[in-house]
């Protein structure tokens, strides 16, 4: 009978392929080498891009390389607590502790969230990348100053570099167009074109890489692994609409998935329908302005290209940085709440969203209860 000392062999078992790739590109990064995954004697590309194994570097520097293989958990693990921070940094910045706390504790107890903080896969930096340059666009906006808006630039061009997705939210850089000017309109043309120069600059690690790699800066690692790639069915379509809403639909009612990486990492569950609720709820306190616009359309090109793409490919993972996004809006009817709990007019209102917001931090219901 063989028999493994689990605590000192170096078998690596990250899961499934997605992770074990992540970690094979982060081990040659970390040699200072291309990213690559070995095959046997054989380096070859891997099917992802190399944003999140170059997070993964500091940690594979610090482990010992026995531990080596905890690196993909570390890096979530540590850009969860990062992201948590900068969520109620982000409230008191504004003079909105109360709000501050509401968001990082519903952040916190968001399903989704736990799970990708545990998990060796790339969504949560992907994510938390997307959420800074949402930030940065508020302030900038808020503050109006440009810098901050080519900061949220760069953020999610850093994003891109881990997931391809993230271009979905482009539309977030319309807010140099809205950007509040008393300055002539060249100096404002000159800045509207300047930003995606920015964008085009942050993401350029990867189109370099593909075009060393493949020889195309479009060209990824599923365009050399994927046979028949070039006739693969369409990338995006209304037809696989009905799937993807339906994907969230059982998601929401609670009902059993096909496939759910949530189950492989964590509870089995994403969001629950408590947490939907405050969001619809929170709708109504939603203030119109120059960041509205920008925000909902970004989000809103989010939805749309992901509920249009290949409907086999699609997990509710797909949809992390809309989740991240919404808890935004979930603590608006939470913090109106507890400032009116003893206003006796709307005690009633309030103690109803207070229960929402248990039901939310308890994961309540849920299929994991």
């Amino acid at each position: 009978m063989l028999k493994i000392d689990y605590h000192r062999t170096r078998l690596l078992d990250l899961g499934w392929s997605d992770p074990s790739e992540y970690f094979g590109q982060a081990k040659a990064m970390s040699r200072g080498e291309f990213p690559y995954v070995n095959f046997g004697y054989e380096k070859l590309p891997s099917r992802y891009p190399a944003g999140y194994p170059a997070l993964m570097v500091p940690w594979l520097k610090v482990l010992p390389e026995a531990d080596s293989v905890l690196a993909p958990y570390r890096t979530n693990q540590t850009i969860g607590l990062l992201l948590l921070l900068a969520v109620f940094a982000f409230y008191s910045y504004l003079g909105m502790q109360l709000a501050g706390g509401f968001a990082a504790l519903l952040l916190a107890m968001l399903p989704a969230f736990f799970t990708f903080c545990r998990s060796p896969m790339s969504e949560l930096s992907a994510a938390a990348f997307v959420v800074l340059a949402f930030m940065f666009t508020y302030l900038g906006l808020k503050e109006e100053r440009r810098w901050k808006i080519y900061l949220s630039a760069i953020f999610l061009g850093l994003s891109a570099n881990i997931r391809v997705q993230s271009l979905f939210f482009a539309p977030l850089l319309l807010a140099m167009a809205l950007f509040p000017t008393r300055e002539r309109r060249l100096h404002w043309l000159l800045h509207c074109l300047a930003l995606p120069i920015i964008f085009v600059l942050a993401v350029s690690p990867t189109l370099m890489l593909n075009t060393i790699e493949f020889h195309s800066p479009f060209k990824t690692g599923y365009d050399f692994w994927i046979a028949n790639w070039p006739n693969h069915p369409p990338f995006f379509s209304p037809r696989y609409i009905p799937s993807n809403i339906a994907l969230l639909w059982r998601e929401f009612a609670l009902l059993q998935q096909k496939f759910s990486s949530a189950t492989a990492y964590g509870t089995g569950t994403f969001f629950v329908p408590a947490f939907v609720a405050l969001v619809c709820i929170g709708a109504f306190f939603i203030r119109f302005n120059r960041f509205f616009i920008c925000a909902f359309l970004a989000g809103l090109s989010f939805f749309l290209l992901t509920t249009n793409y290949f409907y086999r490919w699609v997990d509710i993972r797909f949809y992390l940085p809309l989740l991240l996004l919404l808890v935004a809006i979930a603590v608006l009817p939470v913090t109106w709440a507890a400032e009116n709990l003893f206003v006796v007019k709307r005690a009633i209102a309030s103690l109803a969203i207070f229960v929402l917001f248990l039901a939310t931090c308890l994961g309540y219901p849920s299929r994991s209860v």
